[in-house]
């Protein structure tokens, strides 16, 4: 018997292993209701899935092995992008589940019941919601290609933002709030934490270096810096949904029929999720304005180069008529005239992006909209067909009713569209494009609440492959070479 083989019969051993595990600890913790799961019929088909899944995978699993005996490359963006979701070679299980994702004891895990009515927000400890998280995080994203990709570590991460002016930002709504919630649920930990999280009323989130813990001068030393780059953020999470102020805004749509400005408002938001102010353009500036001092590091005596501030943004779920227009003409808003103002948006944050490129190391994308699926509750068991429709999907609409409308979902592509001809007919623009259809619109099983939320992903799940896309687009345009290095 190869070794291969008898690797693979061990891991079929440690998983029955690991389902028994599970199992007893389902009953520990009292998950015997039955008005919520059949915890026997839903362990027995699980198990069922995985031995069919498991002997399915295992060609995706060779090209990994292939990499041991055959000259390795990095993935290219569009190598990475060729993948498929594969099962996990380890069964992530209540016990590993932190440590698969490499979270803390912090980190969220949040999905929900299959069936959950609307309205219901079970307890912590609802059965069917952990089956649910279970079920979800058992798949990676893998590419097709024999190539290497880059890994997401807290240490290496934090590594680069400090050496740059400006750290590591992003910007957007709701869908980037999942890309910073799989940041911050892997670096922020209970008590004595090496990062620390800030946050405040006006959705500005940032993560900084708590300079007294014991392996923060490792850190510094390893990342070339002094300690005083500990005083500024690492991390930045602006929430921002349409990037730019309500004054650009009014801007953008004056002159259209049955337009007329909010006025009035609360000082953050005068209208539902219309905000009056857009804050990352300054904040951003004012971080870039303090240069990054470098000194050799402890491990090899060289002076790292300085590494580019990174900067992402997206946008689409909010620019909707009733969010955009006064409620009572928001019915004779035209898709048109919403597109308008999209590309008026991405205008001025282009501009405002290719100012600062200027006379500053920056690295800066437009991340692509992530897919909702209508009628998300179909796709609820990831059986083996299933799995191989999925992976070769490539729109986002309903396989039983492909007609069916969901909110602006349908414009999500279009969106994209917009911003990648108007990158291509800018060259001179401080952008680029950051294509994450392929990943997420191949997830239709894995929303958060298949009920009631077809747009946002379980976590953890989705949102970290996701940011192991973008740390490893990071890491291909970094300057130094030590990112995949582990103290």
């Amino acid at each position: 018997m190869s070794r291969y083989h008898r690797a693979r019969t061990r891991a079929f051993y440690w998983r029955m292993a690991a389902l028994a595990m599970f199992t007893l600890s389902l009953v520990h913790l009292g998950w015997t209701h039955q008005d919520k799961v059949d915890l026997d019929n839903v362990l027995l088909e699980w198990k069922a899935q995985r031995m069919r899944l498991t002997s399915w995978s295992t060609g995706g699993r060779n090209k990994q092995v292939a990499l041991d005996s055959k000259d390795e490359h990095w993935c290219t963006p569009s190598e990475y992008l060729e993948g498929e979701w594969l099962l996990r070679e380890e069964e992530v299980t209540l016990e590993n589940i932190r440590a698969v994702f490499k979270y803390t004891d912090l980190g969220l895990l949040k999905c929900r019941a299959a069936d959950e009515p609307r309205g219901v927000e079970p307890g912590p400890d609802d059965p069917a919601a952990w089956a649910r998280i279970l079920e979800t995080a058992q798949y990676k994203w893998v590419p097709k290609s024999v190539c290497k990709q880059h890994s997401w570590s807290k240490w290496n991460f934090a590594k680069y933002c400090l050496r740059s002016k400006g750290g590591c930002s992003l910007v957007g709504d709701s869908l980037a709030d999942q890309i910073y919630t799989a940041i911050w649920s892997s670096m922020i930990t209970k008590g004595d934490s090496l990062f620390k999280l800030h946050a405040s009323t006006e959705r500005i989130f940032d993560i900084t270096v708590n300079a007294n813990h014991p392996m923060a001068q490792m850190l510094a030393d390893a990342a070339g810096v002094t300690v005083e780059r500990f005083n500024r953020p690492i991390f930045n999470f602006w929430r921002e949904h349409h990037l730019v102020n309500r004054e650009d805004l009014d801007a953008a749509f004056v002159g259209f029929e049955g337009y007329e400005k909010w006025v009035g408002g609360p000082s953050m938001a005068e209208s539902g999720w219309i905000w009056d102010r857009s804050r990352w353009y300054e904040l951003w500036n004012s971080l870039l304005a303090h240069a990054v001092e470098l000194v050799p590091r402890s491990l090899d005596k060289r002076v790292p180069l300085e590494e580019n501030s990174v900067i992402s943004f997206s946008s689409g779920p909010h620019w909707t008529p009733v969010e955009l227009w006064p409620k009572e003409s928001a019915g004779k808003v035209t898709p048109e005239q919403i597109l308008h103002g999209y590309t008026a948006a991405v205008d001025r944050v282009i501009q405002n992006v290719t100012a600062v490129a200027q006379d500053n190391k920056v690295l800066t994308w437009w991340r692509g909209s992530t897919a909702a699926h209508p009628q998300c509750s179909q796709y609820t068991k990831r059986d083996f067909g299933l799995l191989l429709a999925e992976n070769n999907r490539t729109t986002h609409h309903s396989t039983l009713n492909p007609t069916v409308k969901g909110f602006n979902w349908d414009y999500f592509t279009v969106y994209d569209k917009l911003v990648v001809n108007k990158l291509e007919g800018e060259p001179e623009a401080a952008m680029r494009f950051m294509d994450l259809w392929p990943i997420s619109v191949t997830r239709p099983d894995s929303h958060l609440k298949s009920t009631t939320d077809c747009l946002h992903f379980c976590s953890p799940g989705v949102p970290n492959e996701l940011l192991e896309y973008l740390w490893h687009s990071m890491v291909l345009e970094g300057e130094n070479d030590d990112y995949d290095d582990f103290p």
